[in-house]
């Protein structure tokens, strides 16, 4: 599908004012479904065609009486002719609604107030259902996006149907961002929701329509209407005979213009009243607490049809109204305009949009939830890669599974275990022997002159056989044979009742945590030195090096070059400092 200069555009924005772009498009959407209603205007030139083209259509009593007002009053003919139309106007209001309003008075009866609360009372029924989907965001993108599956036969549902599992892992294995794989799942969205034909949206949004208009009704602001007759409505609007007093018309004459619209909009919703009923389904399985389709098919049946006679009632109860009320012919009288019209932007549920983002948060969330394992899947894949299969150590003392449930109590526990697990593993089984004879055989030959370099690469190589000790040393260090083990078997048997010693047991975690990732640093430090020196032998552009780096050793049974030695225990380092870092992200979000 070709994209629309608006989506090519944006895409050279940045991401950030991108997402500000959308939301301010979002709100102007939202701000344009409840937009007042605006009188015409009409202009000077217009308004005289108007009344020429009445003035020929006037009997000849009303044009002698035109004649001889002019003639009488001295006024302009137009003015003239504006007060023998609203006179008309008045005629016409008194005939249809006799006792509606006080035209002298300048006041609404208490007719207007009662047939204007049955149509309350009946609005009630539908009252939940379309607050819920006009006002809540969650239930509104719910019920639409429920509607859209329902109804298009490729929709897709699940964060499965846009990237499996196997791919979101291979994403994470090669580049060690999630960044990537929501990038991954975005693009797909994008062009799944925009494969959609506008057509078949926009005829969904036709069938649809009824809902937007019920939901003007039911947020019409009757409580605001009725004070002006004297009357506050009760929480519950079962009130059986209220009481009102006469309104002050010009004080209403908004509030009239609003529900003139809102009935317009309502007649010219759809025909005959029919309407999409999936999203009032949804509502009612949300509702429920059950899965939308889940839910008996008799119940929902049942509920809809009492949904469609609630609706039918509230045709009536407009019709009985319009059919009492002339509310258009009053907005003109008092307007002192015969001719006053109002213009409003209908509803628009903007359903590709809407269902871009309720599939998009759903997928999102759906994502958090997976992403964990499947860090925890390739890591655990890479470890073992790392380790060629060998057994990994753990430590005897600083290890999971506690004998308490700290967790219950809202307590921390050591955070660093892993991380410090596989550094203790790697300077066993990888630093231990290939790292160590690669340093050795560079010390020897490369950089046999350069004693500034050679001792740099000892002290690099010297630090981490002294780390290795201390990690030992670190992990004795919890045994119950040593203080802080001890102190921690105390923790373990009295943190549950003892709200000091929780603090105390706080500050221990938090220290053997600083103390754990010091270790943990250094090894970084350390590991990343000697890569750098690797690194600088191998890629050196001195002819003598260069020479060197193509000599034959005999490395851990094999015949290789220093060069080939170099970049194998380079790509080594490089992958585990890289698994770490992942590691630790990990550790430092749990």
């Amino acid at each position: 599908m070709e994209k629309s200069r608006l989506e090519e555009l944006s895409k050279e924005l940045p991401e950030k004012e991108r997402k500000e772009l959308l939301e301010r498009i979002g709100r102007r959407m939202e701000q344009e479904e409840g937009e007042d209603p605006v009188p015409v205007e009409l202009q000077q030139d217009e308004r005289d065609k108007i009344i020429a083209f009445e003035l020929k259509k006037a009997t000849a009593w009303v044009r002698f009486m035109l004649w001889l007002r002019t003639l009488m009053s001295g006024r302009p003919r137009k003015e003239v002719f504006l007060d023998i139309r609203l006179r008309l106007l008045r005629s016409h209001i008194r005939s249809r609604s006799p006792g509606i309003t006080g035209f002298e008075t300048r006041d609404l009866s208490v007719k207007f107030a009662r047939k204007l609360y049955d149509l309350y009372l009946k609005v009630q029924a539908v009252a939940g259902i379309y607050h819920a989907l006009a006002s809540d965001k969650a239930v509104r993108g719910a019920a639409y996006a429920w509607y859209v599956e329902q109804r298009w036969e490729h929709a897709k549902k699940g964060l499965d149907e846009f990237i499996r599992t196997e791919e979101m892992e291979d994403i994470f294995a090669q580049t060690g961002q999630t960044d990537e794989i929501k990038k991954k799942l975005s693009l797909r969205l994008n062009d799944y929701v925009h494969s959609i034909p506008e057509s078949f949206l926009l005829q969904l949004e036709a069938e649809a329509r009824l809902h937007l208009s019920l939901g003007r009704l039911v947020a019409f602001p009757f409580a605001t209407f009725f004070r002006y007759f004297n009357f506050m409505l009760a929480d519950s609007a079962e009130a059986p005979s209220p009481s009102f007093e006469a309104a002050p018309v010009m004080l209403t004459l908004d509030l009239m213009e609003k529900l003139h619209v809102t009935f317009g909009l309502f007649h010219a919703s759809a025909p005959d009243y029919v309407y999409a009923e999936e999203p009032i389904a949804c509502y009612f399985a949300l509702r429920s607490g059950v899965k939308p389709g889940a839910e008996e098919a008799g119940k929902r049946d049942e509920e809809l049809g009492n949904l469609r006679a609630d609706i039918m009632a509230i045709v009536h109860e407009i019709d009985d109204f319009e059919s009492s009320i002339p509310l258009l012919d009053l907005l003109r009288y008092f307007r002192r305009d015969p001719w006053f019209q109002l213009v409003v932007n209908a509803p628009r549920l903007y359903l590709r949009s809407m269902y871009f983002s309720t599939l998009k948060a759903k997928l999102g969330q759906e994502l958090e939830e997976q992403l964990g394992a499947v860090k925890e899947r390739v890591i655990a894949r890479k470890v073992q890669e790392m380790l060629k299969g060998q057994k990994l150590l753990e430590f005897s003392s600083y290890k999971e599974n506690p004998d308490f449930d700290f967790r219950k109590l809202g307590l921390p526990y050591f955070s660093c275990i892993r991380s410090l697990t596989l550094v203790y593993n790697y300077l066993q089984q990888q630093f231990k022997g290939a790292v160590q004879e690669a340093a050795g055989l560079v010390a020897s030959t490369v950089l046999a002159n350069n004693r500034i370099m050679q001792s740099r690469l000892s002290q690099n190589i010297s630090g981490l056989e002294d780390l290795e000790a201390r990690i030992v040393l670190f992990d004795r260090s919890l045994s119950p044979d040593e203080e802080d083990g001890k102190q921690l078997g105390k923790f373990r048997f009295n943190v549950a009742t003892d709200l000091l010693l929780q603090k105390s047991f706080r500050l221990f975690i938090l220290q053997k945590d600083r103390d754990a990732r010091e270790l943990i640093d250094k090894a970084r430090d350390y590991l990343a030195a000697i890569r750098t020196t690797f690194d600088e032998m191998r890629t050196s552009a001195f002819d003598n090096t260069r020479s060197l780096l193509k000599t034959l050793h005999m490395y851990r049974g094999r015949n290789l070059t220093l060069g080939q030695i170099l970049n194998a225990r380079s790509d080594s380092i490089g992958v585990f400092l890289k698994l770490l870092d992942q590691l630790l992200e990990i550790e430092k979000g749990a």
